[in-house]
């Protein structure tokens, strides 16, 4: 069970990293195509590597929560209305 377990906290960091790094990633190749020179690649690795780097703490950092990754993506994918209990209604 230990095995499935982990799997999906590998499963819910990569969805949570791919965020920035995708972020950065985009505005990389904007700068890159807006300015297509050696200092146009220098420019551009800057947003890439910080989306990298903001990508691996944040999601480094959520999986050492108590909850893990795939609460956090599960609460982020929920809706209020299914948080409430039955008594509450």
């Amino acid at each position: 069970m230990k095995f499935y377990e982990t799997f999906f906290e590998v499963i819910g960091w990569c969805k949570i990293a791919i965020s920035p790094i995708l972020i950065g990633t985009i505005l990389a190749a904007i700068i890159y195509w807006s300015l297509p020179t050696a200092t146009g690649i220098i420019l551009a690795c800057m947003p890439a590597v910080a989306g990298i780097i903001i990508g691996i703490k944040w999601a480094n950092n959520i999986w050492k929560t108590k909850e893990g990754t795939i609460h956090y993506v599960s609460r982020i994918s929920s809706h209020p209305e299914l948080d409430q209990k039955e008594e509450e209604k």
